[in-house]
């Protein structure tokens, strides 16, 4: 028992001293073998679960505000990455993230009379499948689940689910209007 809490402390401590960490109420480091080269915020009875290896190179945000994130094992997020949940996001293992990706699993609440509430939120989970391939500059949005296998083409804004063993690309074409 109290080579494990030592081990506990131990990783805290060099999460701390390297990174930013904020954290609230939970935590959850499973192994030493866990480096974030960014910040971690845990608020409001958030939950961070760390199943196994997880590389995020710098500048990556985690962000949990009163929500469950759960990263599986052999997970990297390349630089810039910023994941923001407010109700449940998880990530299978061997999943890789490009630069850039952003995954919120939360809309701000909006009303023409009112306009956007900056306090109420609207919360639908987000799920990553295994060994999903998340290219550079994706946005993710709530209530998705991106299927095992699968990738995510660069640029993406993803809005709705795709299945396993899927490319997921958006198609777009270039123009070019003579103005003389």
């Amino acid at each position: 028992m109290f080579i494990k809490k030592f081990l506990l402390i131990l990783k805290m401590l060099a999460l701390l001293f390297y990174n930013k960490l904020l954290y609230g109420r939970s935590l959850k480091l499973n192994s030493l073998k866990v480096f974030v080269d960014g910040e971690i915020i845990v608020e409001r009875e958030g939950v961070v679960n760390f199943v196994g290896t997880v590389h995020a190179r710098r500048y990556s945000f985690l962000n949990v505000q009163g929500g469950v994130l759960t990263i599986g094992d052999k997970v990297f997020f390349n630089r810039n990455c910023s994941l923001n949940c407010r109700g449940r996001i998880s990530i299978g293992d061997g999943c890789l993230f490009g630069e850039n990706v952003k995954v919120y699993d939360h809309d701000h609440e909006f009303s023409f009379d009112n306009g956007v509430s900056p306090s109420k939120f609207k919360v639908e989970p987000i799920s990553i499948g295994i060994n999903t391939w998340i290219g550079s500059n994706v946005i993710i949005l709530k209530g998705v689940n991106i299927g095992s296998n699968s990738v995510i083409g660069a640029g993406s804004i993803v809005t709705k689910d795709v299945g396993d063993n899927v490319i997921f690309y958006q198609k777009r074409e270039a123009k070019e209007i003579n103005i003389t």
